[in-house]
């Protein structure tokens, strides 16, 4: 449960004890396997992809308990689309409802936000409104909050304004229930989306509360998104020299590519802006910062934002 109370530190726990629980086949082996792919959090895409498809390996040996509620399946869908594979996100997610039936809808959820993410949108928007019913239907307030954030981000190019309502919902509900791992990703992409349909300030507001709650839980791959999230708003803003150095702290991880598709786009138009070589020097630096420079880094040019818009911390 660390990673969903936002608390990372179990992950290394799980790591600690994989070698001798493996060799003396702890019956909760596939459970630890679990525990440690949520490494996954901290920026280890590839390392969570390596436990989570051990762990699943063993789901036919009888000498160990299953995970129960598809869990296994959740966090190595998960740990594929941060490692940028959405294809293969989508083939463990699928497996994962046809053997479970997915009871908390957290893979149908998963399954409407990568494609939403990866462009996909007509596939999502065809799944989208059956998951969020599915999802309150099991009263899991975490579940229902994932559908309803993965349904905004579905909805964010065709209908914006109903998109708004929808992750602002997704937000309430994560916040009254406790959940603050879904609380923090749902207010990241509240702020992207914010800042590309919203209010600029409220975006601000947002990316400024996101990036607290990731430094607190060390959560490196939405870190990455919000970088990359920020980018794209500082270039819409008119802010290219701010744009190219916090894509550059982006590129730390696989995940801002993933997640802010239109990066791509705004990478060649900052390039062209600001000129070859002066984008490649603040991409550099922005990659050199370590994650605390960037985040203070990114603190300042928010509050520097925010002071334009005349508004107060």
């Amino acid at each position: 449960m660390g990673a969903f109370l936002g608390i990372n530190e179990p992950v290394a726990w799980a790591e600690a004890i994989l070698d001798v629980a493996g060799a003396d086949s702890l019956r909760r082996l596939r459970w630890v396997y679990v525990g440690a792919a949520n490494c996954v959090f901290l920026g280890r895409a590839d390392d969570a992809v390596g436990y989570g498809e051990a762990g699943l390996a063993l789901s036919d040996d009888p000498r160990y308990d299953p995970v129960s509620h598809a869990m296994d399946y959740a966090i190595l869908s998960y740990a594929h689309l941060a490692a940028g594979r959405p294809d293969k996100h989508l083939e463990v997610a699928t497996a994962g409802i046809e053997r479970s039936g997915d009871p908390t809808v957290l893979l149908r959820g998963g399954v409407v936000y990568a494609l939403a993410s990866t462009g996909r949108l007509d596939e999502a928007m065809a799944m989208a409104g059956d998951t969020v019913a599915a999802a309150e239907a099991s009263g899991i307030p975490a579940s229902i909050a994932y559908a309803l954030n993965a349904y905004g981000k579905a909805l964010a190019d065709s209908d914006p304004a109903r998109a708004l309502v929808v992750t602002r919902r997704a937000l309430t509900v994560a916040h009254d229930s406790n959940s603050p791992m879904i609380e923090a990703l749902i207010l990241g992409d509240l702020a992207g989306l914010e800042a590309r349909h919203g209010e600029p300030r409220l975006a601000l507001e947002s990316f400024d509360h996101a990036l607290e709650l990731y430094q607190q839980a060390g959560t490196v791959m939405n870190l990455a998104v919000s970088f990359g999230d920020l980018s794209v708003f500082f270039d819409r803003v008119g802010r290219p020299a701010v744009a190219a150095t916090l894509y550059g702290a982006s590129t730390r991880d696989v995940a801002a590519a993933t997640f802010v598709p239109e990066l791509a786009k705004v990478v060649d138009r900052l390039r062209e802006v600001l000129g070859p070589t002066v984008f490649d020097d603040l991409v550099e630096v922005g990659a050199a910062m370590d994650r605390g420079e960037a985040v203070r880094y990114a603190h300042a040019e928010i509050q520097r934002a925010r002071d334009q818009l005349g508004v107060s911390s």
